[in-house]
């Protein structure tokens, strides 16, 4: 099967990046399979550009002890160094600074941020890092491994304001996406993201062919042709 992508999806790169993906959303509706098929990318290309200088990213605690919180529920002895503790994190996040010139774990501007945090995550985040300290310094032999799976709730969550030109904010907040570890629907979810996102682009009938096929015996051989 092969489907040519549009020349302007390279450039736009919205795949890749937050600021692009959101003010594509914010100038077509919607971000699914209608954009793509649609050639969005070449009516909004210039649009895009300048709406995305607008857009700022700015990292949540909240979100990210959450993360931390829905990971944990399928760790054995969670914190400690081995799966995604704060140690290896952090000096992961160093090594890649250097390179990406992308922020560490912990940054000092942040402190005030978390102060300000839910009953309980400032507690949580203390305890994990302690935990992570201790078995990294020798003084536990306790080790974090993934336990059970599906116990797993992915909260790769994120908060999201439209400030608008007569001063009127617009707030979304999301905290387990559709589809992902830890929706109860999820298996419902799936269906509706791939019809959402494959019949635009390839037709209704393609779309369901294929979905069968998925179902039977897993994904075909597909060639991208750019």
């Amino acid at each position: 099967m092969q489907h040519q992508l549009p020349l302007a999806n390279i450039f736009n790169n919205i795949n890749f990046s937050t600021k692009r993906s959101v003010s594509a959303a914010i100038l077509s509706g919607s971000l699914d399979g209608n954009y793509f098929a649609g050639g969005n990318d070449v009516r909004y290309y210039e649009k895009i550009k300048e709406l995305s200088k607008k857009i700022f990213i700015h990292h949540s605690w909240k979100h990210t002890i959450e993360l931390i919180m829905g990971m944990d529920t399928c760790l054995k002895n969670p914190g400690y160094p081995g799966v995604f503790d704060t140690s290896t994190s952090n000096r992961s996040m160093k090594h890649l600074k250097k390179v990406y010139k992308n922020r560490t774990l912990f940054e000092w501007k942040e402190y005030k941020e978390l102060l300000k945090l839910p009953p309980g995550y400032l507690i949580y985040l203390v305890k994990r890092v302690l935990k992570a300290k201790v078995g990294k310094y020798g003084f536990s032999s306790l080790r974090s491994y993934e336990y059970d799976l599906s116990k797993l709730v992915f909260k790769t969550g994120a908060t999201i304001e439209i400030h608008t030109t007569s001063g009127e904010i617009i707030k979304g907040n999301c905290i387990v996406p559709k589809g992902f570890a830890g929706d109860p629907e999820k298996a419902l979810s799936v269906y509706e993201k791939f019809e959402r996102e494959c019949s635009p682009v390839y037709g209704q009938l393609p779309a369901s062919a294929l979905l069968s096929q998925i179902m039977k015996s897993g994904f075909p051989l597909m060639e991208m042709v750019v």
